[in-house]
């Protein structure tokens, strides 16, 4: 287990300053402790590069994982799409009857002709323009509880 450990290839990804071994790789570790030594071993590393990067066509949008801009889901999930679109839906309908300040609300969600199918639940937040719905499921009236 150490052998694979020791031989795996992430030592050799990335800046490449740590081993197995130590925090820090030994040829890494400057041994003349003159103070020009220092320096210039400091500024190989660590001072300004005047190499120019091209620009992105696009602005960089940071990572996020699928907890964070689904509410779980995965991005992937064949529910996450018409799930985000029942969300922004929600939070619209909300908005154009003035309604977001008056959580929590009781839903009632049933298909258009189907009463006798409906589902009950409170909205307890909205998260933004309709980002994230946190809902909790309600027993129906008249249901033992």
């Amino acid at each position: 287990v150490f052998r694979d450990v020791h031989d795996h290839p992430a030592w050799k990804a990335g800046a490449q300053l740590a081993s197995f071994e130590s925090g820090l790789k030994s040829e890494q570790i400057v041994l003349d402790g003159s103070d020009a030594s220092m320096r210039a071993a400091a500024d190989r590393l660590f001072n300004y590069d005047p190499k120019v990067q091209n620009r992105r066509s696009a602005p960089m949008i940071p990572f996020k994982a699928c907890g964070a801009r689904c509410g779980g889901l995965c991005v992937l999930d064949p529910m996450t799409a018409p799930g985000g679109i029942a969300t922004k839906n929600l939070y619209y309908l909300l908005k154009r009857h003035e309604l977001p300040s008056s959580l929590p609300l009781l839903l009632r969600f049933h298909p258009e002709g189907h009463p006798d199918l409906a589902e009950h639940a409170f909205l307890l937040k909205v998260v933004g323009t309709g980002d994230l719905a946190v809902l909790a499921a309600a027993a129906p009236f008249g249901a033992p509880g």
